[in-house]
């Protein structure tokens, strides 16, 4: 995505009148120093931006509240990143609410080597030093996390990237716009049986991987002017990501979206199951995933299950005992593979800048 198609998307009115009728996101950034700092041109120029939406932007000036209240938190290290205290606690209070699945953590690397940062080398370095033993492990961790890098004379381009990923993540229909909907996947969730941790993850996994994803939350209602987008959604998805939690089917609302879903499995389009913490009863002749709805829906939806592919139903298991990570890494490869072989799609040009 070049600088035109990016500036189109940040400036067309629906994108702003969408989102000012939702509810505010939050974001921390953190680098040395503040955002009014004419030495620190890139944190000055996206600190604006975000604010020119709705976003609460979390800056330099807010302590640990910040931190716990941003869904997403930016860290953008250089080579001064460790000449700042407060910067290396933030950062190590950040991936520690990333292990948690609370936040996202997008990295930054203004004019610094991924390795260095790895390695604990140039001006990381004093980071051995630390009394923190946790600084360490955060630093390794950071580097090893897909991240935008600052070049000389394209600060403003990436700055308009950076702001377009966290609008998109927030509100993911604003991208393309009312008129035309298109995405690789559509994603539905619980988000009170998940807190939304489980979802965010693979949510950012996915577009990490250049997958276009439209993310619906089914506990909050589609306001009534949405609902035809969202129909779209789901007609313009060739694969339906289910993450099926406890109490997902105990809305009609569920139902009725799977009942849209399976019209179009009839077409071309694909259903991948996620049993988040559940374990279908029965016996599991029919498939885990027919076991799942089979007391919930009536019998013309269950003879539709019934006609679909069994191998693609078996889905993905997330119990308590394997780490997040490792079943959004298989779900993430098995799409990929999806879209690929059974789609012919190249969804390598997805992702505006981030690698």
């Amino acid at each position: 995505m070049d600088g035109a198609p990016i500036d189109d998307a940040l400036n067309r009115s629906y994108l702003r009148s969408s989102i000012s009728e939702g509810s505010t996101g939050h974001v921390l950034l953190s680098f040395p120093g503040d955002p009014n700092s004419a030495r620190q041109s890139f944190p000055r120029r996206l600190h604006a931006r975000l604010q020119q939406y709705d976003l609460t932007v979390h800056g330099p000036d807010e302590r640990q509240v910040a931190i716990q209240q941003s869904q997403i938190c930016i860290p953008i290290l250089s080579e001064d990143y460790t000449s700042s205290e407060r910067c290396l606690e933030e950062l190590v209070q950040m991936m520690e609410g990333r292990r948690r699945a609370e936040q996202m953590v997008w990295p930054i690397f203004d004019r610094v080597q991924r390795s260095d940062i790895r390695n604990l080398t140039a001006s990381f370095q004093i980071a051995r030093g630390y009394a923190n033993g946790g600084l360490q492990s955060a630093l390794e961790e950071v580097s090893g996390l897909p991240a935008w890098r600052v070049a000389d004379r394209r600060e403003e381009e990436l700055a308009k990237r950076v702001v377009l990923t966290v609008l998109v993540y927030f509100w993911p229909t604003i991208q393309t716009g009312p008129r035309f909907v298109r995405y690789n996947v559509f994603l539905s969730y619980r988000g009170k049986d998940t807190r939304c941790g489980f979802p965010g993850r693979l949510f950012i996994s996915l577009r990490e991987a250049g997958v276009s994803v439209y993310p619906h939350d089914i506990s909050v209602r589609a306001r009534r002017e949405y609902r035809s987008e969202l129909r779209m959604a789901i007609s313009g998805s060739p694969i339906y990501i289910l993450v099926l939690s406890r109490n997902y089917a105990s809305s009609r609302w569920s139902i009725g979206l799977l009942a849209r879903m399976l019209e179009f499995t009839e077409i071309r389009h694909l259903i991948v199951p996620i049993f988040y913490l559940e374990q279908p009863q029965g016996d599991g002749s029919q498939g885990p995933f027919y076991s799942y709805w089979a007391a919930r829906i009536g019998d013309e939806l269950q003879l539709k299950i019934l006609g679909l592919p069994v191998d693609l139903l078996l889905g993905f298991f997330h119990p308590n005992d394997r780490s997040i990570g490792e079943t959004i890494s298989q779900a993430v490869q098995f799409v990929l593979t999806l879209l690929r072989d059974r789609f012919q799609l190249d969804v390598s040009e997805s992702l505006p800048g981030i690698r």
